[in-house]
């Protein structure tokens, strides 16, 4: 009976994301991206929506981000490069800009084959006041923070893709959340992703078994005792 518990508790833990490390298993394929969904004023422009190259604003050129996937041959759990973002913080006019976009990524596997998702990540667009350094007058792309909702299952474990910036070239400069790049620059940032264990939050369901599971226990130490 101690074996079957102990057994069922882990597998409720598996099953929502905490405190159990994923086996590293390994992940063979290839990645690929587009932007979607500009939002902004009513006087936003922009082009390349649904595509891999996308801008936002009127001028001469306006604003522009590219992305780029490429293919990866690693494993759960650990950072890989899963594609890269090119950002030109052009001159644009006041009031056609966008506000944010999201950069939707999807991964395509080999191994394991047949498991294809996509994951959406929005981008928020910051133009900061033209004053100060060239650093203070940056434009940047801010990365979100949490984990995207698409999850994809390993082995019987649900999995997301973890996302940050990681090198950027010269012109830019980054944190792990925010790709910034200079007035009139352009610059090339690496796209680091982590597949990692999805948080799955517990339902009432899964807290009322973790309760039970607990109980059992208890009740087991006190007939011992």
């Amino acid at each position: 009976m101690k074996k079957q518990l102990i057994q069922a508790a882990f597998a409720v833990i598996a099953y929502c994301g905490i405190l159990l490390p994923a086996y590293a298993a390994p992940i063979v394929g290839a990645s690929s991206c587009i932007f979607e969904n500009a939002v902004g004023g009513t006087g936003m422009v922009t082009t390349g929506v649904g595509t891999s190259s996308f801008t936002w604003g009127t001028g001469t050129p306006p604003s522009g981000l590219d992305c780029a996937g490429e293919s990866f041959n690693t494993n759960t759990g650990v950072f890989f490069d899963v594609g890269e973002i090119t950002y030109f913080n052009g001159a644009i006019n006041a009031g056609t800009g966008a506000d944010s976009v999201d950069l939707s990524l999807s991964l395509a596997f080999t191994d394991p084959s047949g498991i294809s998702e996509n994951f959406i990540y929005l981008l928020s667009l910051v133009n900061t006041p033209n004053t100060g350094t060239a650093q203070e007058q940056a434009d940047i792309v801010q990365f979100p923070v949490v984990l995207p909702t698409q999850s994809f299952n390993i082995g019987g474990l649900l999995y997301t893709l973890a996302l940050e910036v990681g090198e950027v070239t010269t012109g830019g400069f980054s944190t792990q959340t925010t790709f910034s790049v200079e007035e009139g620059a352009s610059a090339t940032a690496t796209l680091r992703g982590k597949v990692t264990i999805a948080q799955v939050p517990v339902t009432g369901s899964l807290a009322l078994l973790v309760i039970g599971l607990a109980g059992v226990g208890l009740t087991r130490r006190r007939t011992k005792s």
